[in-house]
């Protein structure tokens, strides 16, 4: 499993494993993991912070190339930190 793909802040089970969907089961199950995906969670912090900029949208921006920006970002911080 990439890092990218990883939980945010994953849930553990009593012997260590990562808790998926269906309870805390080995993690070679090809289960979806709990939470949002270290992915998600940057690209939503990128998101947000193009947001907070005074005018982001009232200048006409395209709200799909904030979005598309944003995962752009969280993809490049994932690359800078497998390298």
């Amino acid at each position: 499993m990439k890092k990218s793909e990883m939980p945010i802040h994953p849930i553990r089970g009593a012997d260590g494993t990562i808790c998926r969907n269906d309870g805390c089961l080995d993690q070679s199950k090809d289960v979806p993991l709990i939470g949002l995906t270290k992915r998600e969670y940057f690209a939503g912090l990128a998101m947000q912070g193009m947001c907070s900029f005074h005018g982001t949208f009232g200048q006409g921006n395209n709200l799909l190339a904030v979005a598309e920006r944003s995962v752009m970002m969280a993809d490049e911080l994932l690359n800078q930190l497998n390298d």
